[in-house]
């Protein structure tokens, strides 16, 4: 019995050990993960107690909060389990009890939310998407999450053609910056209005945009990603080609480099080999973007690669006259589209793939 408050102190102990989260950030060269207790959690700063220290971080720095399975909530991780098996729908509702849940810790409060406005957009459901990023705000006016909300909501906003709904949230999201000096939200504002200018066919407002961000270690991946999605629109060819090669060139060696922007520059090669009447040159690169996929998650990029791979096995299925080639051909036609269509259901695609595979005789 003389042992027993030192084990009771020995398990206490444990068990506060065990009720962290770990902070990642930006740039894990320089800033190891951090591990302890966020006691507050803010867009401006988060207090996380670590190694008995209770130390401020500015949330600027931080890029994503990871909590440890003993700070999820029963509901949190039946809802990450609904949401890992394409249940969208299920997984905001389990979200959106943790967000509202006085016994879960603030992170995982403030994670839920957001995990909710992420289960719309992975859905499409645009009007989930605008309806909980807007309660995230109102709920938490400083959630850590409060600039992805809003890309979101803009996104969402445009995707359904409410183009007042989007400038409305993108004003809202500007002025928040300007308020409290927020330089890397200003970035985002501006990003988002290259994602209008896209919307609007407005290539060359675009790509003077993501021109301005491409050297920017904060958001250089999305403007390269911006930067070749209007070039190809543009069909500059020659800018295309400038533009992957370096991209390909800086892959080269690298383990972490951005599998989206390795898949967006084969794509490219691909689409100029394309219209220099190289379909097969094409094809093999379109097939070197698709394979990226091992390495990241299901994204836009690698939708765009299985659909011009599709397209252009069906291209070449009617060039050919051999028949053992052209059966190769189609199908290798029809299970690009399958794999399209599994992986992307709502794909963008469908009708010009579904009309260019189904009728392959």
């Amino acid at each position: 019995m003389k042992h027993l408050p030192a084990l009771l102190l020995t398990l206490a102990t444990a068990s506060a050990l065990q009720a962290q989260e770990t902070l990642k950030f930006k740039d894990p060269s320089k800033n190891p993960d951090l591990e302890g207790e966020i006691v507050t959690l803010s867009f401006k700063t988060i207090e996380i107690v670590a190694g008995g220290v209770k130390q401020p971080i500015e949330a600027r720095r931080v890029v994503d909060i990871v909590p440890s399975a003993s700070r999820k909530t029963p509901d949190y991780l039946k809802g990450e389990e609904a949401m890992a098996n394409g249940n969208f729908a299920a997984a905001a509702e389990r979200f959106e009890r943790v967000a509202t849940d006085s016994r879960a810790p603030e992170s995982v409060r403030q994670l839920a939310s957001i995990q909710s406005v992420r289960c719309g957009a992975a859905s499409g459901d645009n009007a989930a998407v605008v309806q909980a990023a807007q309660v995230l705000r109102a709920r938490k006016p400083e959630c850590f999450y409060t600039q992805e909300s809003y890309v979101l909501e803009v996104k969402a906003h445009l995707a359904s053609g409410n183009n007042a709904g989007a400038a409305a949230a993108l004003q809202a999201f500007g002025a928040l910056a300007t308020a409290n000096g927020l330089a890397e939200w200003a970035k985002s504002v501006d990003l988002l209005q290259a994602h209008i200018a896209e919307t609007q066919t407005n290539w060359r407002g675009a790509l003077l945009i993501y021109r301005k961000y491409v050297k920017d270690a904060d958001i250089a991946d999305a403007a390269a990603l911006g930067e070749m999605r209007s070039l190809t629109a543009l069909a500059d060819w020659p800018g295309l080609g400038t533009v992957a090669d370096a991209h390909l060139k800086n892959a080269m060696g690298k383990r972490d480099f951005s599998p989206r922007i390795l898949t967006a520059a084969n794509t490219a090669k691909g689409d100029i080999d394309l219209n220099a009447g190289k379909a097969k040159d094409a094809l093999l690169n379109y097939l070197q973007g698709a394979l990226v996929l091992n390495k990241a998650e299901p994204n836009p990029e690698h939708e765009t690669a299985l659909a011009r791979s599709a397209l252009c096995c069906a291209k070449l299925f009617a060039a050919e006259k051999d028949p053992a080639k052209k059966a190769r051909y189609r199908t290798q036609a029809q299970e690009l589209r399958g794999d399209l269509l599994r992986l992307y259901p709502k794909t963008r695609y469908k009708i010009d793939v579904d009309n260019a595979v189904q009728g392959l005789r």
